[in-house]
């Protein structure tokens, strides 16, 4: 603004630009140079009109005079309202963005907010898959709040109570796309599944080898699943990893068969990359000519040995012993009858607890008796031992205020408790079982290698040859009988006759026919019934005792012998074995799978530097620690690296896919028996991968991008 502008005679009268129409009209500007005015929005903006007023554009207005009625006209004319538009728009742009920006924005906000639906919802889902929920109800409804809509839509409903702001953002979405039906559910599970399926298949391929674990099991709706697991190295990380259930139809070997080789190809495995394969043992399994193991073999291309789950050799051990010593299933099936008899009726059950309550004892439950779990064995064992008097307590109050076949059956079960026979065994199996259960839950652990087991079995051996001992029969009887003196129960002999029974005087040898010299005699034949005295009872028992460490001590011996030369190779890699590192044993193994890169000749001279090496060492204890120096040091030890790889991915057992098996059983109820195998799949997957599913939990944008992409949606989320 200027102080003073050029004057024009106009007339005459020299007449100038007035300043003061700047407040009346804020769209003109004074050009000096012409000294003139222009109309701002029409120079810059100018109209497609034609009738546009083009002295405010080009030539510039200078009538003083006449100037404020120009004015006036100009700003009600279309052309300068339409330019007074554009520039309107113009300067709304620079603050809100193009109009492509501006749709752009619009968009990005959009998706935005569907992600963060989508996300809460993810989460709701992914977390009734790891807790083992039902997601769906019996009528899935929003409005109605006396229906039960299930856990997924109870839990938006409790999310939305608790953040208003979710609550707008999902009821701002279309009706016919908020992705909380029952096929939305099942594809944000399947959407979950997939991301961590596609983690287990990154992390199996970067793996220079694997093996396959494989169970079969019967699901609540009379289905048989079989649960297909694999094992693999990540680094220096043992990892067993459930893939997933198949709904078989036949159980023939070449079907089971077809299974495992169909899920592994579907997810594009190198199945000459398969080291080992682990089942149980029966013949369907576990034949050498035309069973799983050796169809596998042919289909592969893969030398893969079979492991026969050592879990279930174990098992088959004390099954073996339980069956073929007399005293020993007779003491077994007499605490079955216990546990059935008492837990038969509410008030026989409070009846033990109040008796173990009375005593300033915790009350304990008796365990379930099973035959193919020994740890229940071990447990009850325990209860009975610790709990022997109020067991009794609870027998013999039943045998008076019972029932007729109450009275009758408890009396029953007094009498053979009341045995100094049945209490010795009790005692021995309290000092055997610890033992084997040491073996049995290490064998449980996914971190266990084929050379510790080696060890451990050894170890067990060992712990039960240590015990047949007269020393150790003399301490186990003389325990039972301070243990028989206060439960009442009568000692079979006095203490003369017990000292000359342990000397072992007047005892008469009994000597085999010679036409069984070449027999293994299991049980006494050909001899007629003899009077027990008490020493022969003494006598008896010891011989029981022996009898029942020399068979479990044998069943060891013949059960964990197979694959032998296989086994001596695995026990090389075991810092603590006689054979660590020793070329000669670790032969088999390399031969085997030199095709998956092991030079022999470079990994003997390999194996003697290393055993060198480890020698002066002192903090390496056992394998997996041998593998993370070789990681240390590859560079200088590859084919013992890959060596010992392949030791430790062979599996010990087949508890993976057991477990898989108790989650189907929490999962797939009576209530839920109608899920599809998908859904099984997908709900059981997120429940047993519990570290994988934490991941998403936390994180569900992969999640997202995964059910994005899935098939078409609705609304954007990408």
């Amino acid at each position: 603004m200027l102080e003073h502008y050029p004057k024009l005679k106009i007339g005459n009268q020299n007449r100038a630009f007035n300043s003061s129409l700047y407040k009346r009209f804020q769209f003109i500007e004074y050009s000096v140079k012409c000294d003139s005015v222009f109309c701002f929005s029409c120079r810059h903006f100018q109209s497609r009109l034609s009738n546009s007023d083009h002295v405010f554009i080009s030539r510039g207005f200078r009538n003083w005079k006449r100037c404020h009625e120009a004015l006036a006209k100009h700003s009600n004319c279309e052309s300068h309202l339409q330019a007074t538009a554009y520039y309107s728009d113009w300067r709304n742009s620079k603050k809100t963005g193009s109009v492509a920006s501006q749709v752009q924005g619009h968009s990005s906000k959009l998706t935005e907010r569907n992600r963060d639906v989508l996300s809460t919802l993810s989460r709701i889902g992914i977390l009734c898959g790891r807790q083992g929920l039902a997601l769906r109800g019996h009528r899935e409804s929003r409005e109605d709040p006396s229906s039960n809509g299930g856990n997924f839509l109870s839990l938006v409903q409790l999310i939305g109570l608790e953040n208003s702001g979710f609550k707008e953002k999902l009821d701002s979405l279309p009706k016919n796309a908020m992705y909380i039906s029952k096929e939305s559910q099942n594809e944000i599970l399947h959407a979950a599944v997939e991301v961590i399926l596609d983690t287990i298949c990154t992390e199996i391929k970067s793996a220079s080898c694997f093996s396959v674990i494989a169970d079969e099991a019967r699901d609540v709706s009379r289905s048989e699943q079989m649960s297909i697991c694999i094992r693999y190295l990540l680094g220096d990380k043992l990892c067993e990893r459930f893939l997933e259930f198949v709904n078989m139809a036949a159980f023939d070997a070449q079907s089971l068969c077809d299974a495992i080789v169909h899920s592994l190809q579907a997810r594009e495995f190198q199945l000459t990359k398969c080291v080992a394969q682990c089942y149980d043992g029966a013949s369907v399994m576990s034949g050498k000519h035309a069973g799983v193991q050796q169809l596998f073999r042919e289909r592969s291309g893969s030398p893969c040995f079979y492991v026969h789950c050592h879990a279930h050799r174990l098992n088959l051990v004390l099954v073996d012993c339980c069956k073929d010593i007399s005293i020993l299933s007779s003491v077994i099936g007499l605490m079955e009858a216990v546990y059935c008899f008492l837990t038969a009726s509410v008030q026989r059950h409070a009846a033990f607890k109040q008796i173990q309550a009375d005593d300033g004892l915790v009350p304990l439950e008796l365990p379930m008796q099973s035959d193919t779990r020994w740890v229940c064995k071990h447990r009850a064992v325990k209860v009975f031992v610790s709990r022997f008097r109020c067991i009794l307590a609870t027998l013999h109050n039943l045998g008076v205020s019972g029932s007729p076949r109450e009275r009758a059956e408890a009396k029953g079960l007094v009498a053979q408790l009341s045995s100094f026979e049945t209490l010795f065994v009790l005692h021995l199996l309290d000092r055997i079982l610890p033992l084997v259960n040491s073996l049995s839950t290490f064998l449980q652990r996914k971190s266990g290698d084929a050379a510790r087991v080696c060890s451990l079995v050894d170890a067990t051996k060992h712990a039960l040859v240590e015990m047949r001992t007269d020393d150790a029969f003399k301490n186990m009887y003389d325990k039972v009988v301070a243990a028989a003196n206060a439960n009442d129960i009568s000692e079979p002999l006095s203490a003369s006759s017990q000292a000359e029974t342990l000397s072992g005087a007047g005892q008469r040898k009994h000597v085999l026919p010679h036409r069984l010299d070449c027999s293994v005699v299991m049980c006494e034949v050909g001899y007629r019934q003899r009077r027990q005295s008490p020493g022969s009872n003494c006598h008896s028992l010891k011989r029981d005792m022996f009898e029942i460490l020399d068979k479990m001590t044998g069943e060891l011996d013949r059960r964990f012998s197979g694959n032998e030369p296989f086994l001596r190779a695995c026990c090389t890699t075991d810092p603590s074995s006689a054979s660590f590192l020793q070329f000669d044993e670790m032969l088999p193994i390399a031969r085997a799978f030199a095709y998956l890169g092991i030079d022999v000749e470079k990994l003997k001279a390999q194996a003697a530097v290393a055993l060198n090496m480890f020698r002066v060492s002192d903090h390496v204890s056992d394998t997996q620690g041998v593998l993370s120096e070789l990681l240390k040091m590859e560079a200088a030890f590859p084919d013992l690296l890959l060596f010992v790889q392949i030791v430790l991915t062979v599996p010990i057992a087949s508890a993976t896919a057991e477990r898989s098996f108790s989650t189907m059983k929490r999962v797939k109820t009576y209530l839920r028996s109608t899920m599809t195998d998908q859904r099984l799949n997908n709900l059981c997957l997120l429940a047993i991968e519990r570290e994988m599913s934490h991941d998403i939990l936390s994180d569900p944008s992969s999640v997202i991008d995964k059910f994005a992409l899935l098939r078409d949606r609705r609304l954007s989320f990408v």
